[in-house]
């Protein structure tokens, strides 16, 4: 197991505490790139018939500028869905 660093909702918001109130936190380049990997992370588990249930910025951890899953104990296998009241409410 990799010791990761903070998750994306963490560094988002230390940077907007860095005095950025106005506008997206992160550059555009900065943020097309972590859309690209959550789309990879997102296929890559759905092309494996695994359905997260609880994507949301607290559950992707940074390695330098790589984003990694995280808190797959929720997770499902296509084929068991239907089962209500897993995940986070408002993201999944």
């Amino acid at each position: 197991m990799e010791l990761g660093g903070e998750n994306l909702r963490t560094y988002i918001d230390r940077l907007r505490a860095g005095g950025q109130t106005i506008g997206p936190a992160l550059d555009p380049f900065t943020m097309k790139d972590f859309w690209k990997q959550m789309v990879s992370i997102i296929y890559t588990l759905h092309r494996n018939a695994i359905v997260h249930m609880d994507f949301k910025p607290d559950n992707l951890i940074l390695f330098g500028p790589i984003l990694k899953i995280a808190d797959l104990g929720t997770s499902k296998r296509a084929n068991a869905l239907g089962q209500a009241g897993l995940g986070t409410m408002f993201f999944t």
